[in-house]
């Protein structure tokens, strides 16, 4: 029923397999392993919202394997997830070598009230793909700049893009 065309559908569905936590766990990770858009993505956000620490590693590893919006799904997922486990888990994937999994932790981890969250998005600052440094100023701009101003305003000297530099004064001038 995630798959259903009908909202109110997929609505009931959610809730009953959130209710249903333990039933519905197996179930959702083989949605989100081969299924079609949209009950794949909504099987990856229900196992974040669900909080299993069984199920950190399984998302950390769609994360970091798949591509688009399965991708960034597995990231949110983990964001709402919330536990130790999963923050660390999309530390890892913001240390990836590869651009795109890094964009997709560091907008999650936008989203994680922790020091370890703004201190890999501050290292993010000087990664050398510009889509990664707007995503790390994007990041910092939605957990608050007041424990990230110095390093922005530092980095701003630094910072080539015109883009991310646009990006960085906004936020410092409070209007982003």
């Amino acid at each position: 029923m995630l798959g259903s065309e009908h909202e109110g559908d997929r609505t009931e569905a959610a809730e009953w397999l959130l209710h249903h936590r333990d039933e519905s766990r197996p179930m959702l990770r083989a949605s989100a392993q081969r299924d079609k858009e949209p009950a794949r993505t909504a099987s990856i956000r229900l196992l974040g919202k669900i909080g299993s620490q069984e199920d950190v590693d399984f998302l950390a590893r769609l994360l970091e394997e798949e591509r688009g919006g399965v991708q960034w799904e597995a990231a949110q997922a983990l964001r709402e997830h919330g536990s130790s486990l999963a923050v660390e888990a999309l530390v890892r994937a913001a240390n990836s070598i590869d651009a795109q999994t890094i964009e997709a932790a560091a907008v999650a981890l936008g989203g994680v009230e922790s020091a370890r969250a703004r201190a890999t998005l501050l290292q993010l600052l000087s990664h050398p793909a510009v889509d990664v440094r707007y995503r790390a100023v994007y990041a910092l701009g939605h957990q608050g700049i007041e424990g990230s101003r110095g390093a922005l305003n530092q980095h701003l000297s630094k910072e080539e893009d015109t883009e991310v530099r646009s990006l960085i004064k906004q936020l410092l001038a409070g209007h982003a």
